[in-house]
């Protein structure tokens, strides 16, 4: 076989019905080629092969016969490669190629210690792409480097899963830990799989929660172990659903003394809560003002068709904030309707528009009405 795939690919006779009579012959016996060593160097050696094979797995690889000299193309219907937010990781050999170099150690120039004692036979190209940290650490002049030998805190699970999702994104075995793990090593796909995949075990229906909220202080006090900028959107979601299942974790032995265990935790739980009692307040005023029925959650956008017409007095606003900073400064009762109506559409026409910073300072007003409890009394009473 890879006689046959240097004849197609590597002289070039290369027509649309040959290579998918070839590609289809290799997917048929994938699992006996990821064993063989010499298609393994076929796809290192060929590149055009390796690519089209890849798509061709992926149901994504469509032969073209109007191509002027008949060769064929291929078009990519999804996307295919995992792409992080750093440029350089993103990763373009197929899952056969790549796990095999990490369970078998061959051509390896590093090795990983875990703290567990388990040894593990990397590459440091792969690292490279695949984290910051070890693209950093390689260009330093530390002990380790030198030796190529890293000793990590880690242990062997968590290491095993992080190596095993930059070389093959496999699945990881605790979502929570992993995620802190890839945020230290600068793996920033790695964190949004993990997310996702804790989310997802989190929030399946029906079992999810019941499983969780028994580990859940264990999840919060690592949360805020760990409690640095570049974890706040997992320590978002983990506030969200700690409030959303309060009543249940309030009966938890182990839930009860967590809030004074963890300061920050307690205080991160009293902001969230003025934040809901707002919105709530806020919801309510808006089906309240234009007569609705249902409450609006989050988007005041639909709430009402706004007057944009040049005499309304949402665009003079607009063109008064435009031209001074500001708009409506002769408005005294901010308690009044009409003067919250005002806020809410300067929301709306400055997204519309694109006008900068009006709508947030739009939503200020707004917010300051609805945060004084004598205004928004004046306002039920209206």
């Amino acid at each position: 076989m890879p006689a046959i795939v240097r004849n197609v690919y590597g002289r070039h006779y290369n027509t649309a019905d040959i290579k998918h009579a070839l590609l289809r012959i290799c997917a048929d016996h994938r699992k006996e080629l990821e064993s063989d060593q010499a298609f393994h160097g076929v796809l290192a050696e060929l590149p055009e092969f390796l690519k089209e094979f890849w798509l061709f797995m992926q149901g994504s690889w469509v032969p073209s016969t109007s191509h002027i000299l008949n060769t064929a193309c291929f078009s990519c219907k999804r996307k295919i490669f995992v792409v992080m937010e750093d440029p350089l990781s993103d990763i373009h050999c197929p899952k056969c190629v790549l796990s095999g170099l990490l369970y078998n150690g061959d051509h390896s120039d590093l090795t990983l210690v875990s703290s567990d004692g388990h040894e593990f036979h990397v590459h440091v190209a792969i690292l490279h792409c695949g984290s910051l940290y070890f693209r950093i650490a390689m260009k330093q002049k530390w002990k380790e480097t030198e030796n190529k030998r890293f000793e990590l805190d880690d242990d062997s699970a968590t290491l095993k899963a992080i190596l095993e999702y930059i070389y093959s994104q496999g699945q990881c075995y605790s979502h929570a830990a992993i995620y802190f793990a890839a945020d230290f090593y600068g793996i920033s796909g790695l964190k949004k799989f993990s997310q996702r995949q804790f989310l997802g075990l989190v929030e399946k229906k029906p079992e999810g929660w019941d499983k969780a909220m028994k580990a859940w202080p264990t999840v919060v006090r690592a949360m805020y172990e760990h409690d640095v900028p570049t974890t706040t959107s997992l320590k978002n979601e983990i506030l969200r659903l700690t409030w959303d299942h309060l009543a249940a974790l309030e009966e938890e032995q182990g839930f009860q003394g967590l809030l004074d265990e963890v300061p920050a935790f307690s205080s991160d739980m009293f902001k969230l809560a003025r934040a809901r009692r707002v919105r709530e307040n806020l919801c309510d005023f808006i089906s309240m003002l234009f007569n609705l029925e249902w409450k609006v959650s989050e988007n005041i956008n639909a709430v009402a068709t706004i007057d944009a017409s040049y005499s309304s007095k949402v665009t003079k606003a607009m063109l008064d904030f435009i031209y001074t900073g500001s708009y409506a400064k002769d408005v005294k009762n901010y308690g009044c309707p009409e003067s919250l109506q005002l806020h809410i559409g300067l929301q709306v026409i400055a997204d519309y528009y694109q006008v900068v910073n009006l709508g947030r300072y739009a939503q200020e007003r707004f917010l300051d009405v609805v945060q004084d409890t004598r205004n928004w009394d004046k306002v039920k009473k209206a």
